[in-house]
Parts: C-alpha cells; sequence; structure tokens
C-alpha cells in the first residue's frame, strides 16, 4: 500500500503531552520557543540557523504540514496546555524496509522535565503500531548528553559511534556522533 493511503488516528496523546502535527498557524509559537532556545539549540541542530523570522518558522510549518499529508515526513509539535514547548518526529522514511530516523527539540525552558523522553516514547508507540516500522534511528552528536540521554532512556542501544555520524551546524565540520537503534 502507498504510504499516503495509511489513516490513523491523531494527535497522540500521553500522560502530560498532546503531539500533534506541526501545521498552518503553528509557525509564531514554534519561533517564540526556538527564538528562548536559540544558543542552546544550534550547537546540536543545524536547522535553527534557518529560522531567522517569524515567517521562515510559518513556512516551515507549512512544509512540515504538507509532508505529513504525503506521508514525507511526521513533524510533530509537542503541547503541554496547549502551548508548543517543542517538536518530535520521523524523517528520513523508507518506506521499502520500513526504517525512520526520530528527532527531537525542546525550549529550554521545558528541558529536564522528562517531555521529550515522553514525547518520544509515544512517537515510538505511534511508528510501530500504525507505520509498522521496523527500525527507528537516533542520530546524535556524542557530546550531547541529552540527546543520549532521551535515546537510552527510551530504550535506543548504540549500534555505531563514528566521525561524521553528523556535521557541526553552520561550518560542515565533521563530528563524532552516536547512531542508535530500536527495533520492533
Amino acid at each position: 500500500m502507498s504510504p499516503i493511503l495509511l489513516d490513523f488516528s491523531m494527535p497522540i496523546v500521553t500522560q502530560r503531552l498532546i503531539v500533534r502535527p506541526m501545521q498552518p498557524g503553528d509557525g509564531e509559537q514554534v519561533f517564540c520557543e526556538i527564538e528562548k532556545s536559540r544558543d542552546a539549540l544550534y550547537r546540536w541542530l543545524p536547522w535553527v540557523d534557518s529560522v531567522k523570522c517569524q515567517a521562515d518558522s510559518e513556512t516551515t510549518a507549512r512544509t512540515f504540514y504538507a509532508d505529513y499529508i504525503l506521508r514525507k515526513a511526521f513533524h510533530l509539535v509537542m503541547c503541554v496546555d496547549g502551548q508548543i514547548i517543542g517538536g518530535v518526529g520521523l524523517s528520513d522514511i523508507n518506506w521499502t524496509i520500513c526504517r525512520m530516523n526520530i528527532g527531537y527539540w525542546c525550549s529550554v525552558e521545558h528541558q529536564g522535565r522528562g517531555y521529550v523522553t515522553e514525547g518520544v516514547n509515544g512517537l515510538i508507540d505511534f511508528a510501530f503500531e500504525h507505520l509498522k516500522a521496523q527500525k527507528l534511528l537516533i542520530l546524535c552528536d556524542s557530546e550531547n548528553a541529552k540527546s543520549i540521554n532521551v535515546a537510552e532512556r527510551c530504550g535506543f542501544i548504540l549500534e555505531a559511534e563514528a566521525l561524521g555520524v553528523l556535521d557541526h551546524p553552520g561550518n560542515g565540520e565533521l563530528r563524532l556522533g552516536r547512531r542508535y537503534a530500536r527495533y520492533k
């Protein structure tokens, strides 16, 4: 079956979060959260540099919503009491073997409360149950202790640590990175 024909319920509801597709109109809230956390996020996430203004964020929200509809990627926002606090997503999807990458971010003011772990666990359940994923990957910098902790708390196993798994945001420098995997 073509992925575009996949039907499933959204949002993902966890104990404290509503995790839903990023959609038109989310750009302003997402931009505010990125602005509050820009320096901390940029250290690990190269895409932060491309979000320079609210219009960039709204353009991204609309593009991500189109990708969701087409089942090219699943860029979701994590909401607490209606406020967007970060995001989780599935990208680099290979539908032939049902392998996909998980990514995540959270504004600095909401870090350290377990929201990312909760959101990632909800996304893992969704990917295995509704998308029939066989393998999920998390790629992170070997110095990003918070991301490593999320991967390990969510039951991912370190598959590889190698130079060039990721590049350094902004300058293309090869970084020592980790590839974590979790299988159905």
